[in-house]
């Protein structure tokens, strides 16, 4: 029979102390609260990152409770502002001993202790049954010094205990959520730890320092599942996540607890992301972790290079990665990918190459993170050796919402190339459509918004070195030099800033890329042959996407026509930026004044039949623009969707070009039906609507039924049309990645 714990009036106060990182909770912490509860002990929880105070209500909060011992949780991040907490507190209440402990205490212990005399004792490792035996023996006022991992000061000298980590992990306490103060359950995602350990050496890892060996230690299913069954039932928890290190180290126990979960009728949703190994994923697994409520899980991948990921020590091939995330997409699982910026033998040609592998993957998120140097890891050593830091490790970050966090360099990743390096991942697009292009510097303009000011930045740094940038917006240059991160801008960048977007000169060959949101390009593309690259800021992180049909030449007639091509394009924009009324005048705005010399410029002789048709149309477009509203719109879309529909009628092209030129006209199709009434639309658009009645499909088809004869019967007009249309009106093909034929054996 248990005998019920007596409450004691040693108060044990733990606090987290703020940082950039705005995580779930301090789990440590509340597992802590969990042993020290179960032995008896008040605790209250202080969680400044997640429930910020001020000092002072900071300071009254301490003083209600009246602590008797005082428990700083210091990660690296952390380390400075929780040794300005532990100093506050500690003149507030002076009878109370100072305890500092967590990951960046584990690292450096000694240091920590040395150089913050504030704090009277530092505990290593895991602590749950450290800290028990130290308030204990503080409560009775007897020797500490014999408490393993407890680090302190003896004859002027810090003394650093050994420790061994609990072996037995179904014995712990549970976390004890409700100390935090403030805490409430609802709608809270739980979190879990399964296991402890990593037998893996990855050499920028500190796990295994962290938890004092390579030993990889595990619960029980039956005790995990257990935990989610009490939360689910005494805190209405609906949700969880599982924060190892490993989890599904050992296949079978993973594919229990998941089948514990079904088995109990746990209806749980739940994910995975702090990685877990692409080598330990099967079908099976993946399968019964989606049945079980498994939405999404997370690969640490930290690089797409061969020889950067080989010399990672990951003891894992690159295959594997690409093997476990087609693995868990097949199952329904959503899959993301962590990635490390700065790693040892990378460069930045390398890394661009793992952002190309990157994309190739079907990841639904993914993260590039600034590689940190943490103590006693081999990367540490290696910079140490090899580069320099570049601020103190207490003041390092992995992200930053203002500037690069670059805290170290090397010789082949120096500081300038690992900031460019950050910013390529954040706008990848416009850096693969200026990258290696032959001809002079490209230009890009940027149709500036005030969303995207803060974007900018990262763009020019993005882009190749002498690109040429225009800015177009009012009062944009105050704006964006004010911006932290335009200090990591080149100071010789080449920038422009223009009130409004207007003709932009360049060069023969040179080329031009416009930036803008979808809004705002209709009436800047109309007319060009450039780029078109679409800002979205709701997108998290891909701000930046390719327009789904480039506004490039369709020189399925001759290439000075290809601006009409482009409005194959621009319609639906035109339509959505003026309105149906007024989508006419808008288009005779924007062609009247170039149609002319359009025509002038048509070469008579030598022409394809079904060109020489078109030219002749476009001829007379000058005139017909002068006519009836209907008639005006119905020669533009006429014109516009000629180049493709040609193509659709011809067998002698291939079924998959026939079927992406029909996509070019299908979006014409469907907003000319908007714009007028059926009868007005020309036969080319009318045939190919599915909206329109057949009888008047039928009368339309006559009209093309001549026009697909002659591309049929004129065998040189087929050739024009499959030399031509292939490089413009077919989609680029997905580029194969030679890592996903990488032996396994790597």
């Amino acid at each position: 029979m248990h005998m019920p714990i007596r409450p004691r009036d040693y108060r044990v106060l733990l606090v987290n102390p703020a940082g950039w990182q705005k995580e779930s909770i301090n789990l440590g912490l509340a597992c802590l609260a969990g042993a020290l509860k179960s032995s008896g002990f008040p605790v209250l929880i202080l969680d400044l990152n997640r429930y910020p105070l001020d000092d002072k209500v900071l300071l009254q909060r301490t003083r209600r409770f009246a602590p008797s011992l005082v428990g700083v949780s210091v990660k690296t991040a952390t380390a400075l502002e929780g040794a300005r907490v532990a100093r506050l507190l500690s003149d507030e209440v002076p009878a109370a001993r100072v305890l500092a402990g967590g990951p960046h205490v584990t690292l450096a212990a000694e240091s920590y202790v040395r150089d913050n005399p504030a704090v009277d004792y530092a505990l290593m490792g895991e602590a749950e049954h450290s800290i028990v035996r130290l308030a204990r023996a503080l409560e009775l006022d007897e020797d500490v010094r014999t408490v393993p991992g407890l680090v302190f000061r003896r004859d002027g000298a810090v003394v650093v205990n050994a420790w061994q980590p609990p072996d037995d992990l179904d014995s712990l306490a549970l976390p004890d959520l409700d100390a935090i103060d403030g805490f409430d359950w609802a709608g809270f995602r739980y979190p879990i730890v399964t296991s402890r350990g990593c037998p893996f050496e990855c050499i920028y890892c500190c796990v295994n320092k962290l938890t004092g060996s390579r030993l990889w230690r595990a619960r029980s299913a039956a005790n995990v599942v257990d935990e989610l069954e009490t939360v689910a039932g005494d805190k209405g928890v609906t949700a969880f996540e599982i924060w190892d290190d490993n989890f599904t180290l050992n296949l079978p126990r993973a594919k229990e607890i998941c089948r514990l979960i079904l088995s109990r009728g746990l209806k749980l949703s739940w994910y995975c992301h702090n990685g877990i190994r692409a080598d330990r994923v099967d079908a099976e697994l993946a399968g019964l972790m989606a049945r079980a409520g498994c939405t999404s899980v997370a690969f640490g991948v930290e690089s797409g290079h061969p020889e950067t990921f080989a010399s990672i020590n990951k003891g894992e091939p690159l295959s594997a990665v690409v093997k476990a995330v087609k693995t868990v997409t097949k199952a329904g699982i959503k899959a993301v990918g962590y990635f490390l910026i700065g790693l040892p033998g990378d460069t930045l040609q390398k890394f661009v190459e793992s952002v190309r592998f990157q994309r190739s993957l079907p990841l639904s998120h993914y993260v590039f993170g600034m590689l940190i140097p943490y103590p006693k890891t081999p990367v540490w050593d290696i910079v140490a050796t090899r580069g320099r830091m570049l601020c103190d490790i207490m003041e390092t970050q992995h992200f930053s919402d203002a500037i690069v966090p670059v805290s170290f360099e090397l010789p082949e990743f120096p500081k300038k190339d690992m900031v460019r390096a950050y910013y390529i991942t954040k706008y990848f697009e416009l850096f693969d459509a200026l990258d290696g292009r032959p001809g002079p510097t490209p230009t890009v303009l940027y149709i500036a918004t005030p969303e995207m000011i803060q974007h900018l930045p990262g763009m020019f740094i993005a882009s190749p070195p002498g690109t040429r940038h225009v800015v177009a917006g009012d009062s944009v240059e105050p704006a964006l030099k004010s911006l932290p991160a335009f200090s990591q801008v080149d100071a010789d960048a080449d920038i422009t800033f223009i009130p409004a977007p207007g003709r932009v000169t360049r060069r023969d060959g040179q080329r031009l890329v416009i930036v803008g949101e979808r809004r705002f390009m209709v009436r800047h593309l109309l007319l060009t042959n450039a780029d078109a690259l679409l800002f979205d800021p709701s997108r998290p992180l891909q701000v930046l996407s390719r327009a789904k049909r480039s506004v490039r030449p369709l020189p399925l007639l001759p290439e000075h026509l290809s601006a009409l091509g482009a409005f194959a394009v621009a319609l639906p924009g035109l339509v959505h930026q003026f309105g149906v009324r007024k989508v006419g005048s808008a288009a005779k705005v924007r062609l009247s004044s170039r149609l002319d010399a359009l025509a002038r410029a048509l070469p008579a002789p030598n022409l394809p039949k079904p060109a020489a048709v078109a030219a002749a149309r476009v001829a007379a477009l000058p005139n017909v623009l002068r006519a009836s509203s209907p008639l005006k719109s119905a020669a533009v879309a006429r014109v516009a969707t000629l180049p493709a529909l040609v193509l659709t009628q011809s067998r002698q092209t291939d079924l998959k070009t026939r079927e992406r030129a029909k996509a070019v006209i299908r979006p014409v199709a469907r907003v000319a039906l908007k714009m007028m009434r059926v009868a007005a639309l020309p036969a080319l658009v009318l045939a190919q609507s599915r909206h329109a009645a057949r009888k008047a499909r039928e009368r339309a088809k006559t009209v093309l039924r001549p026009l697909a004869h002659a591309a049929l019967k004129m065998t040189s007009a087929a050739a024009y049309l499959r030399s031509k249309a292939g490089l413009y009106l077919s989609r680029p093909e997905k580029k194969r990645f030679p890592y996903d034929d990488y032996p396994s054996h790597m």
